[in-house]
């Protein structure tokens, strides 16, 4: 497996940030509505970069210093202690390496260590086969099927809520 650690993104990420969410390889998995835009972006960036409620970070290669994904929480519910979150290796070279794995890891302690929330949850494509094992190998479990959830190139896609509970989280880690 890899070495990868989080930083904060900045204005210098954003460009690449979203060539990542433009590319069907990357950001075909994400539930992102027609192509996103530079401008867009960094409208985007001004309300959450000194919000520290927020969190969206760039995955680093350690050994080449080379920004390799993204990962970030979004609609985070502080009263009820759960929060949604995204992934993707938008570098094609550093997939199928364990890095999801990895930084994963790394999002469940801040989000259950440091924020004190309950649980993490996502959707991810019924038909993406590679992250639905991903997620189950690191604890997500399913919790059902969203049927004909979105529209993508013109047809219904099915896309799976998957979630971790902190006591999952900390019965694993044992």
């Amino acid at each position: 497996m890899e070495s990868v650690y989080l930083r904060d993104i900045t204005d210098d990420d954003l460009p690449q940030r979203v060539a990542w969410v433009n590319d069907p390889n990357t950001g075909g998995h994400m539930n992102f509505k027609g192509t996103v835009t530079l401008e867009t972006t960094k409208k985007w960036f001004e309300t959450v970069k000194n919000n520290s409620q927020k969190y969206h970070k760039i995955i680093v290669d350690t050994e080449s210093g080379k920004s390799i994904g993204i990962i970030g929480l979004s609609e985070t519910d502080f009263e009820n202690k759960s929060t949604n979150y995204y992934i993707a290796i938008g570098d094609l070279d550093f997939r199928s390496r364990g890095i999801s794995k990895a930084v994963i890891e790394m999002l469940f302690d801040h989000v259950f260590n440091t924020l004190k929330l309950n649980r993490i949850y996502t959707c991810i494509d019924k038909d993406n086969r590679v992250s639905i094992g991903m997620h189950a190998r690191v604890g997500f479990l399913t919790e059902g099927v969203l049927r004909q959830h979105l529209i993508k190139n013109g047809k219904y896609i099915d896309r799976m809520m998957v979630s971790i509970l902190a006591e999952d989280y900390f019965e694993l880690k044992k």
